[in-house]
């Protein structure tokens, strides 16, 4: 996490009008205590938690693409 937060703050330029981060977690404790560790870093962003449901399997996302419209 602190890697993608490190990226965000070398992107606050003032043509951003809103910066929002979404998490998508599966509330580990591991999880939450990095939210809350990170948690002054967060205060400028619009920030949306996502909770998944528990899962019998572990899973990772390994690659996400985005594009901007």
């Amino acid at each position: 996490m602190a890697d993608a937060l490190y990226m965000l703050s070398q992107n606050d330029k003032d043509d951003f009008i809103s910066r929002e981060l979404y998490i998508l977690t599966d509330t580990q404790l591991s999880s939450i205590t990095e939210l809350i560790n990170h948690s002054k870093q967060l205060e400028s962003l619009h920030t949306y938690t996502l909770l998944a449901p528990k899962l019998e399997n572990n899973l990772s996302i390994i690659k996400f693409n985005s594009s901007i419209l």
